[in-house]
């Protein structure tokens, strides 16, 4: 797939590497729909990349992930081709002292949300003639 073709959701576009790879994509002449937790730090990422395509969303929530699914329908060629799944937590320390609503934190963000969120795209993927799933 061309760049130019790619009409990509990225969640976690916020963070270091999501803002990385939103930068890259956009030079290269993909269509995006940024998804991340802060409005602010969204709203400043589109500034900077002249676009407009931003959905302020937890994909751990089924709310915020019904909102991305319809902001994915309504972008431009018949919606989303790409989806990357990269909002991610962590939760450094030794295992043995986090507590388990960390971990219960980490594996719904990081395992849990992607899953759950490429689910509901599935049928806007399947109709495009080309679709891609990257989980980072």
């Amino acid at each position: 797939m061309k760049f130019d073709e790619m009409r990509v959701v990225l969640t976690g576009a916020t963070g270091g590497i999501g803002r990385d790879i939103a930068r890259e994509l956009a030079a290269s002449g993909a269509s995006l729909l940024l998804i991340g937790r802060s409005s602010d730090r969204l709203a400043d990422l589109e500034r900077e990349l002249r676009m407009n395509g931003v959905v302020v969303a937890d994909v751990g929530e089924i709310e915020d992930i019904a909102r991305v699914v319809t902001a994915a329908k309504s972008m431009p060629d018949g919606g989303a081709n790409v989806v990357i799944n990269n909002a991610g937590v962590n939760e450094f320390g030794m295992f043995k002292a986090q507590q388990s609503a960390d971990i219960a934190t980490v594996m719904t963000t990081n395992v849990v949300a992607p899953m759950l969120l490429t689910h509901a795209l599935l049928p806007l993927l399947g109709s495009q003639e080309e679709a891609v799933v990257m989980n980072i």
